[in-house]
């Protein structure tokens, strides 16, 4: 399993965070997720073998944008 932390600025509130677990989980391998609206990172851990941290990104990207639309920028990136 591998774990990483995508940092995701703009989420505002759980359902934000509650919006990325549900898509992220649907992904096959992904393991656990763990949205954090206050820190503005997601904490992903996944079976490499069935998943990687790009198809992650997107994932995040595909169901933040809608949620932000109106509301600023969002921005989806890999933690140094």
């Amino acid at each position: 399993m591998v774990t990483e932390t995508i940092a995701v600025a703009g989420m505002t509130c759980g359902g934000c965070e509650q919006r990325l677990h549900d898509a992220v989980m649907a992904l096959p391998g992904a393991v656990s997720v763990t949205a954090e609206h206050i820190g503005d990172e997601v904490e992903v851990t996944f079976d490499p073998a069935r998943l990687d941290v790009k198809a992650v990104r997107e994932a995040i990207g595909r169901k933040v944008l809608p949620m932000q639309r109106g509301r600023g920028q969002i921005e989806v990136a890999q933690r140094p």
